[in-house]
């Protein structure tokens, strides 16, 4: 087997078969986009940008209710730290309110070709930093919600 994928033959059904071999559960959403959802990682989504010749990994976690200083210090400490993933804080308005993301992402560019290896081992990296940022970086649960965890949108003032 070819070590490198073509660009041209890069696809999100050939990126799904790619993590599958290497036993990384994942699930197809869209013609660019696909979940990875394996047991034990920390689940985010691939997208494929074509036109870029770029993939992103991305994913998100819930801010606790916080003063946005505090949520963007969380986020530059985060960074200081890690290389993988960059995170960022996202404000998104819903109907009870604004929630607070801390957006995670990671481009992956892949012009001439991708490294098969390569594409395993970042996309188990990326999962490692979110699950690192959780378990070591807010070790004490003080900023981020867990996974599905929800907590009633308050403003502050």
């Amino acid at each position: 087997m070819n070590d490198v994928i073509n660009e041209s033959d890069i696809s999100i059904e050939g990126l799904s078969i790619e993590l599958s071999r290497a036993a990384i559960s994942n699930d197809i959403r869209s013609e660019d986009t696909l979940y990875v959802n394996e047991q034990g990682m920390f689940p985010f989504w691939l997208r494929l940008m074509q036109g870029q010749r770029l993939l992103q990994l991305h994913t998100y976690l819930m801010f606790k209710q916080r003063a946005d200083d505090e949520l963007y210090a969380f986020c530059n400490k985060v960074n200081d730290r890690l290389i993988m993933p960059s995170v960022s804080l996202h404000k998104v308005e819903r109907d009870q309110g604004t929630e607070n993301r801390m957006v995670a992402t990671y481009p992956m560019l892949y012009r001439d070709g991708l490294v098969r290896s390569h594409l395993i081992r970042t996309c188990r990296m990326f999962s490692d930093g979110m699950q690192q940022i959780q378990n070591e970086i807010d070790s004490r649960h003080r900023y981020l919600l867990g996974l599905g965890e929800k907590e009633d949108v308050i403003e502050l003032q």
